[in-house]
């Protein structure tokens, strides 16, 4: 897998390999990890279905939740490319 297929918008900006970094999914912030597994509108409603209606309102929050939800939302939102 290349090395930045997993990063998010924001780092991927930094590196200068997109030209913005606002999420690619609502166009409304930037896309960090906070906001794109935390706050991202476009994808609450699949956050409260994986995560079983459980506030994730930010990292730390998100913490308490297991590996295997937390993969699923990445696999759903398709984020991470596959390889």
């Amino acid at each position: 897998m290349p090395e930045t297929q997993s990063l998010h918008r924001s780092q991927l900006q930094k590196i200068d390999k997109v030209n913005s970094a606002e999420c690619s999914a609502c166009a409304e912030d930037e896309e960090t990890m906070d906001h794109y597994l935390c706050e991202c509108r476009v994808f609450s409603r699949l956050r409260r279905d994986i995560f079983h209606g459980s506030q994730c309102s930010n990292l730390k929050k998100l913490g308490s939740c297991g590996v295997t939800e937390i993969r699923c939302f990445i696999t759903a939102t398709q984020l991470v490319e596959k390889a």
